[in-house]
């Protein structure tokens, strides 16, 4: 289960690093930058394995979130905003299949599921705009 964690970590680094490149609009820079930075620290603490660094990992999932409501505000690029929806989708298909938040190893909260949920609808809406 960790691999998969992993993996799509690994691959959203990559196309996070691509989408810092195609846009010119200087907050989803910041956010985007922001997100490989903590990307990086996520695969960096997973790869240690050292169970008093996994609190990051309880804060790296707080940031994921901010960092998309934040998105909702200042991804304009169809680009991101599809990322973003992919993002969310992974998570609820992840969280149905494994009935826990694959980040950070733990069941989720009913309130976290339904931000979730929210995040998706909100970005589905700004895509369809």
């Amino acid at each position: 289960m960790n691999n998969i964690i992993q993996i799509i970590v690994f691959i959203a680094l990559l196309i996070t690093y691509y989408l810092t490149n195609i846009t010119n609009n200087i907050n989803e820079k910041v956010l985007l930058y922001i997100s490989i930075l903590f990307q990086i620290i996520f695969l960096i603490v997973i790869f240690i394995k050292n169970e008093s660094l996994y609190i990051i990992l309880e804060i790296i999932d707080i940031i994921y979130f901010i960092i998309l409501l934040l998105g909702i505000y200042y991804f304009a690029n169809e680009l991101i905003i599809l990322f973003a929806i992919c993002l969310l989708i992974i998570t609820i298909v992840t969280r149905q299949i494994y009935n826990k938040c694959l980040l950070i190893n733990k069941h989720f909260s009913k309130y976290s599921e339904l931000a979730v949920y929210i995040l998706l609808f909100m970005y589905l809406y700004k895509y369809s705009n």
